[in-house]
């Protein structure tokens, strides 16, 4: 009996070896997901924490060549799409469509889900029954100064997708958050239709 204990220890210490997962392991399967969204799309939050402003939130989706944000900054909203040549920029507050050329770097929301953790080595600092938690520590082969120095990261055990991403940079807190794959043409695409007796205002 004390032999058939001792096999089946064996055989289970064996089993969970054999599916534990490395840090490294985890992020290349999160790059996989994330990837997914080049034809999909991506939807995602950011929270930036600045001091004496506070928090600026921007909600964000992107679908090829194309981005939609909504932004909130204390009282202020704010809501943005773009194509690639042309940027819709609409103010509640103002009650105006502002329509401008679109700068070539306005898009860079696009490349925020992809890369994160280039530059970074990673460790699993701890695990619960649906997420790993992973810090990120900036390598010394990473000369990029607006990398920050370290990130947590949080993947979701079941989709591989991050859950949170929280970086310091300077005196400010990024938080990436509500991370998701699949965006429809609708949902990035500026409908003038939908806001009528709005000014516009064309400054292309």
């Amino acid at each position: 009996m004390k032999r058939l204990v001792l096999t089946i220890i064996a055989i289970a210490a064996f089993a969970a070896g054999g599916f534990a997962q490395t840090a490294d392991e985890i992020l290349s399967r999160m790059d996989k997901e994330v990837d997914r969204g080049e034809k999909e799309g991506t939807a995602m939050t950011m929270v930036m924490k600045l001091p004496i402003i506070g928090e600026i939130y921007a909600h964000m989706k992107v679908l090829g060549d194309k981005s939609y944000a909504a932004m909130e900054a204390k009282d202020k909203k704010s809501y943005l799409w773009y194509d690639k040549d042309v940027c819709w920029d609409y103010t509640p507050e103002d009650n105006e469509i502002i329509i401008r050329t679109a700068k070539s770097d306005e898009n860079s929301e696009k490349d925020l889900a992809s890369g994160l953790t280039d530059g970074y080595k990673a460790t699993i600092v701890g695990e619960t029954a649906d997420t790993w938690k992973i810090k990120l520590v900036k390598t010394k082969d990473n000369t990029n100064k607006d990398d920050p120095k370290r990130m947590d990261l949080v993947v979701s055990k079941k989709t591989y997708l991050p859950v949170t991403l929280v970086a310091k940079v300077k005196m400010v807190t990024i938080t990436l958050r509500d991370y998701s794959i699949g965006v429809s043409p609708k949902d990035v695409t500026f409908d003038q239709n939908a806001f009528p007796g709005v000014k516009i205002t064309d400054k292309r």
